[in-house]
Formats: C-alpha cells, structure tokens, sequence
C-alpha cells in the first residue's frame, strides 16, 4: 500500500491529480493551540488560541491587548496584507 502511494505522490504514475491542501483547516485539526505557530512566529506568541490560525479576523481592540497589530499598522485589517507589527 504505501509503495503505490509514494509513486503517486512522486508523479510517477501518470495520473497527474493537483493535491492542494487548507493550510487553516489542516492547522486547526492538527494544531488546534497554534504551538507550531507561536513556536516559529513569536509575534504571535499572545494570539488567543481562538484567533492564532486567522489572526486577520482579531478585532482591533484584542489586537491592542495582545500588543500585535495585524495589516499595514495604520488601523486597517485588510486580509490581504501580511505584515505583522509588534506595538
């Protein structure tokens, strides 16, 4: 069973299936605490567990208490931005 897999997984079997997998959703179910996260982003060490995987839907006001400003650091919490600013 697991030779085939690897096979499949290298590429090697001709069937050429895109596997994408959620990055939130795989945290979430494997790291539901976000010790991996505060671990190697440590900006995000005071991110409640509830807000670690999607710390852009934090409010502003929770943002403030936990001392991490998540967007351009001018107020705004756009999901698109990355930058994350330690106050």
């Amino acid at each position: 069973i697991h030779y085939p897999q690897l096979q499949m997984q290298a590429g090697a079997t001709g069937i050429n299936a895109m596997r994408v997998y959620n990055v939130t959703k795989q945290g979430k179910d494997q790291d539901p605490s976000g010790v991996f996260i505060k671990k190697y982003v440590p900006e995000l060490a005071t991110v409640p567990d509830e807000y670690i995987h999607e710390p852009h839907k934090m409010p502003a006001s929770l943002q403030k208490k936990c001392g991490v400003v998540i967007g351009d650091g001018k107020g705004g919490n756009e999901k698109k931005s990355i930058g994350f600013f330690q106050t």
